[in-house]
């Protein structure tokens, strides 16, 4: 259960980050209108893809946090690998 102080918390840890991770996005359609990162045959498109149809997604090295697909398969209901 979060109380109000774990929410004070995470709020000024929020704002107490460096500004490249506080506006880094966060779920996917914070992607939207970001061709450069979504267009078909993109690493992250593919990587996606790969992760909803259960497919090893590969070499992923070059993605900054690897933990997202991860969250991304806990959301679909998929065990992570």
């Amino acid at each position: 259960m979060t109380t109000l102080f774990d929410h004070a918390r995470e709020k000024k840890m929020r704002h107490e980050q460096p500004l490249a991770a506080r506006m880094r996005p966060r779920t996917l359609e914070e992607y939207i209108g970001q061709e450069h990162i979504l267009a078909p045959g993109r690493l992250l498109r593919r990587a996606i893809q790969a992760v909803c149809e259960g497919r090893d997604p590969g070499d992923l090295t070059t993605i900054e946090d690897p933990a997202a697909l991860e969250q991304l398969q806990l959301a679909l209901g998929i065990t992570p690998s």
